[in-house]
C-alpha cells in the first residue's frame, strides 16, 4: 500500500535565531558556574524532535530532526525502471514485420543505403545467396572450426542473410566494412563507391558456375546506348557502342527528370578545336554527335550529379537545384528505335541530407518489392509509411522542410533538392527478373552461412536473457532494499531524547549521501569534527544529526564510519567554558570600546601617562580575541579538515566575527596619524602583531620615534587594555628611550655630515672632472695621464650629487 507522508507546516526559528539561542545564556553565566544544562542548550540538545513529514526542509539547527535528509524518495512508491540502468532488451528485437537496419559506425551511413537498396532487389539477393565459387556445401555445418566470411561475396551472404533473417533489429556491419578497407570515421563519395563496389562484385560473381549467378549484375544493372558521331561535309556516320549500369544526369539549369535525360541524348557540335577526324574525309571535319539509347535495363540507376568540381575553390560543392520527377517513368520516349511505352516505376531515392559535399547523411526512399509499401532506412531505424506513396515531405529538407521547393509539383511528380540517385523498376515482362516470387533464404545459402546466423541469433537471445535476469534481480533488490532503508530510518529516530546515553552522533552529509545511493556511499572519518579535547565542538552540531544508538549501530555494521560519538559522552565542558568566555569578553568588549573613544577624545595632556602602540590600538580587539583563542591550546594535537566548504571549528569561528569590528578600529586614530595608516597595514600583514610590540625597537627597548609608532593615553584606559593583554610591554610616559638607538642614530648622522663636507670638497676640486670639461687630448708630447673607471666615475658623481651614510 502507498504511504504517504502528511506534511504540516511548522514554524521554526531560523538558524540565526537558534545559534543565537544556544548561546544567550552565556552572556549573564559566568564560566566557572556552567552547568550540564548550559552544555546541552548550547549542543541544541534541549530542542524537541520534529515529527516525521513535519517539515518541508531540514531543521538544520535542530540536531533531533530528520526530515528532509532524503528520506521521503524510500517512502513513496517507486517505479521499478528506477531499481535498474538496463533498458528493457527486446527493444533491441525486431519488430514482426519490419525489416532489420544496420548500424552507422561512425561516418558509413552511404554504405548502409546500398546495401538496403541492393537486399531489396530479390534478383541480386537470391544470386548472392546461390554463389558457392565451386565450394561444396557444407552439410555438417562448421563442427570443426568457426566460420566467418572471407571474400566480398561471402560478406554480402552474411550481410543479407541477416537483413533476412535475423532476429536483431539492427545489426553490425563491420567485417564487410573491414573487408572492403573503408575507414568507418570518413564520409567517401557515395556515386563513386556505388560504381566501385558493383565492379567489384560482378567480377566476383563471375567466377561462378552459375551462369545466371555469374551475370546478375549485368542482367539487372547494364545497359547500352551509342555514341553516334555525323560528319557536316560527307555526312558519314561513325557508331561506337558503350555499356553503362548508371546514367550521370547533369542537373544544373534543368527542373524535371525528363529534361535531364534529354540534356544526356542531346546532339554535341564538334567545332574550331573540337572538330571531328572523318576517316571518310581524311581531315578534321565539323560534325555533330549524340547518344541512342539502345537498350535499358530492367533496374535503371539514375545518378543526379548534385557533387561537382568547382574550378575555384578546387574542391567539391552541392548542388541544391530542385528537381522534379515521376513515380512512373515512360523511358520509350528516350529509345533509338522507338518501342512503344516502356514503363518502369520509382523504386527507390537516395537522400543526402547536408550543406557540404563533405559533410552530412545519407538515407534511403525504397520501395518494398512484396507489399510494394514505402519505408525510410535510416541506419538503425527503418520506418514504414502509411498508405502506398512515396512521402518525401520535410525528410527532403530536414531543416527548412519544403518550403524552399518552389512552384506547382505536377500530379504524380515528386520535388526533391537533396536526392541523389533515383531507381526505376521496369513494369512490364521484364519485371519478372527483378520482383520473382523470391525462394527462400534456407533453400539457397550454403550450411554455414546459416550457422553463421543461426548463432547470432542463440547469441542474441541468450543476451536478452541475461539481462531480463539481471533487471529482475536488481528489481528485487531494489525492492529489498527499500524497505530496509525504510525500516533502518525508523529506527534513526530518537524516541528518548533525555536519555543522551541512548544516542549518537551522524554526519548529517553523510546521511544524505547514505539515502541519495547507498549503494556508492563511501566511508567517512568523523575526526573533523572534534575539537582539541577530542570531544565533539559546539558548534559542528548543525553538521551532524543525533541519532538512536541502535539505529548508528546498525549503519556502522553495513558501512565504515568513525570514530563513534556517543552524545553525552562527547558534549565538551571546556569547549563551552572558552565560548563562553569568548562571549563575555566581547561584549565587554564593545562597552571598553565605547569608554575608550570618549576617553581619548576628552582626555587632557596631563593624564597622558602611558605609552601605547598606535597598531595595537587600533587592532586591540582583534588581538584580544587571538589571545583568547589560543588560551587552552597548547596540547592541541592536528585534525583532519572536512571537504565541505561550509565546515567550521573553533579556530575559524571568531574570524566572521571580526569583520564587523574592523570597521570600528580607525575611529581611535587622530588626524595626524593618517599619513602613517599605510605603512602600519603593510607592517600588520607582514608579521604576527603582539599588543605593544609595535613600540618595541630591534633590542626589544622603547622605539626613538615614539610620536610615529605610538601614542599617550591615559591611566585608567591603560589599565583596561591591560586586563586583556596582562603579559605586554608597559612603558610610562617618562620611560627613555633605546640607547643603543640613539648612539646608532647619532653615528650615523655624523657619517652623512662627514660625507657632506667630503662631497664640497672633492667637488671644487675636481669641478672640470664632475661636469666633464677640459679633457686632455692624447698627442704627441701629451704629459702622463690617470686613466679610471667608467663606472667609478658614475658612483662618484651620484655621491658628489647626494652624499651616503656608507663609504664611497
Amino acid at each position: 500500500m502507498k504511504q504517504v507522508l502528511p506534511y504540516k507546516v511548522l514554524v521554526m526559528p531560523l538558524k540565526q535565531q537558534q545559534d543565537k539561542a544556544a548561546w544567550q545564556w552565556a552572556e549573564q553565566t559566568d564560566p566557572q558556574d556552567i552547568t550540564f544544562d548550559h552544555v546541552k542548550t548550547a549542543y541544541r540538545l534541549n530542542l524537541k524532535p520534529c515529527p516525521g513529514g513535519t517539515c518541508r526542509r531540514n531543521c538544520k539547527g535542530n540536531p533531533f530532526c530528520l526530515n528532509g535528509i532524503g528520506e521521503r524518495q524510500w517512502f513513496r512508491e517507486i517505479d521499478e525502471r528506477n531499481w535498474n540502468d538496463i533498458e528493457d532488451p527486446n527493444n533491441d528485437r525486431r519488430n514482426k514485420g519490419m525489416f532489420v537496419g544496420l548500424k552507422n559506425l561512425g561516418a558509413t551511413c552511404y554504405v548502409n543505403t546500398f546495401l538496403q537498396l541492393w537486399f531489396q532487389n530479390v534478383s541480386v539477393r537470391q544470386a548472392i545467396y546461390s554463389w558457392t565459387n565451386g565450394i561444396v556445401n557444407d552439410t555438417e555445418g562448421s563442427s570443426t572450426h568457426e566460420w566467418s566470411p572471407g571474400s566480398i561475396c561471402e560478406h554480402l551472404q552474411v550481410i543479407f542473410a541477416m537483413l533476412e533473417l535475423s532476429v536483431r533489429r539492427f545489426i553490425d556491419p563491420s567485417p564487410l566494412i573491414n573487408h572492403l578497407r573503408l575507414d568507418a570515421r570518413e564520409q567517401q563519395d557515395a556515386q563513386e563507391f556505388s560504381k566501385l563496389f558493383l565492379s567489384s562484385l560482378e567480377a566476383s560473381l563471375s567466377s561462378d558456375k552459375d551462369c545466371k549467378t555469374q551475370s546478375i549484375i549485368q542482367k539487372q544493372f547494364c545497359g547500352q546506348y551509342t555514341y553516334v558521331t555525323t560528319c557536316d561535309t560527307c555526312n558519314g556516320d561513325s557508331k561506337y557502342s558503350s555499356t553503362f549500369y548508371e546514367l550521370d544526369l547533369n542537373i544544373k539549369g534543368h527542373k524535371t527528370l525528363e529534361d535531364c535525360i534529354t540534356d544526356f541524348l542531346k546532339e554535341e557540335k564538334l567545332e574550331a578545336d573540337n572538330q571531328y577526324m572523318c576517316t571518310n574525309c581524311a581531315s578534321k571535319q565539323n560534325a555533330t554527335r549524340k547518344i541512342c539509347m539502345e537498350k535499358i535495363p530492367p533496374v535503371l540507376n539514375l545518378q543526379l550529379l548534385r557533387f561537382v568540381f568547382d574550378k575555384k575553390t578546387w574542391q567539391k560543392k552541392k548542388l541544391n537545384t530542385v528537381i522534379q520527377f515521376p513515380s512512373v517513368l515512360d523511358m520509350g520516349q528516350f529509345m533509338s528505335q522507338p518501342e512503344g511505352t516502356i514503363v518502369y516505376d520509382l523504386s527507390a531515392v537516395l537522400i543526402h541530407r547536408g550543406p557540404t559535399a563533405y559533410s552530412g547523411h545519407y538515407i534511403a526512399h525504397i520501395k518494398d518489392p512484396k507489399g510494394h509499401a514505402w519505408y525510410k532506412f535510416n541506419d538503425e531505424e527503418i520506418e514504414q509509411f502509411k498508405g502506398r506513396n512515396l512521402q518525401l515531405g520535410s525528410e527532403d529538407d530536414p531543416e527548412d522542410g519544403i518550403k524552399q521547393q518552389r512552384g506547382r509539383i505536377p500530379k504524380g511528380y515528386h520535388s526533391t533538392r537533396n536526392a541523389y540517385m533515383l531507381v526505376y523498376t521496369r513494369n512490364d515482362a521484364g519485371a519478372s527478373s527483378v520482383n520473382g516470387d523470391p525462394v527462400s533464404a534456407k533453400e539457397l545459402l550454403p550450411n554455414q552461412v546459416l550457422d553463421y546466423v543461426e548463432k547470432d541469433n542463440e547469441k542474441f537471445e541468450n543476451w536478452v536473457m541475461d539481462l531480463l535476469t539481471m533487471r529482475e534481480q536488481n528489481i528485487e533488490k531494489g525492492m529489498k532494499q527499500q524497505q530496509e532503508i525504510k525500516d533502518l530510518y525508523e529506527i534513526l529516530k530518537s524516541r528518548n531524547t533525555e536519555n543522551l546515553i541512548l544516542c549518537e552522533w551522524i554526519n548529517l552529509r553523510w546521511l544524505n549521501k547514505w539515502l541519495s545511493d547507498p549503494e556508492k556511499i563511501k566511508p567517512v572519518s568523523n575526526e573533523q569534527f572534534l575539537c582539541q579535547h577530542g570531544k565533539l565542538i559546539p558548534d559542528s552540531t548543525p553538521k551532524l544529526k543525533c541519532v538512536s544508538t541502535v539505529g548508528a549501530l546498525k549503519l556502522s555494521e553495513h558501512y565504515n564510519f568513525g570514530p563513534r560519538l556517543n552524545v553525552q559522552e562527547m558534549l565538551c565542558f571546556n569547549c563551552v567554558r572558552i565560548r563562553c568566555h569568548i562571549i563575555r569578553t566581547k561584549k565587554q568588549m564593545v562597552e571598553d570600546e565605547k569608554y575608550f573613544n570618549t576617553r581619548l577624545k576628552s582626555c587632557f595632556d596631563p593624564e597622558l601617562t602611558n605609552w601605547v602602540g598606535k597598531q595595537s590600538l587600533r587592532s586591540w580587539k582583534r588581538l584580544a580575541l587571538e589571545q583568547l583563542e589560543q588560551e587552552g591550546d597548547d596540547n592541541k594535537s592536528e585534525t583532519s579538515s572536512t571537504n565541505d566548504e561550509d565546515d567550521q571549528n573553533l579556530e575559524r569561528m571568531l574570524d566572521e566575527q571580526l569583520e564587523e569590528e574592523n570597521i570600528r578600529e580607525l575611529s581611535l586614530q587622530d588626524t595626524e596619524e593618517k599619513p602613517q595608516e599605510d605603512m602600519s597595514k603593510k607592517v600588520e600583514k607582514e608579521s604576527v602583531l603582539r599588543f605593544n610590540e609595535d613600540l618595541l625597537c630591534q633590542h626589544n627597548n622603547l622605539c626613538v620615534d615614539l610620536n610615529v609608532v605610538g601614542k599617550l593615553i591615559p591611566a585608567d584606559v591603560w589599565q583596561r587594555l591591560q586586563k586583556y593583554f596582562p603579559a605586554c610591554p608597559t612603558f610610562t610616559g617618562d620611560s627613555g628611550t633605546c640607547d643603543h638607538c640613539r648612539l646608532s642614530i647619532y653615528k650615523e648622522q655624523q657619517n652623512i655630515d662627514s660625507n657632506k663636507i667630503r662631497a664640497v670638497e672633492q667637488k671644487t676640486a675636481l669641478h672640470d672632472l664632475f661636469n666633464d670639461r677640459k679633457r686632455p687630448l692624447l698627442e704627441n708630447g701629451t704629459p702622463v695621464v690617470n686613466v679610471i673607471s667608467t663606472i667609478f666615475l658614475q658612483d662618484w658623481r651620484k655621491f658628489i650629487k647626494i652624499p651616503q651614510s656608507e663609504n664611497q
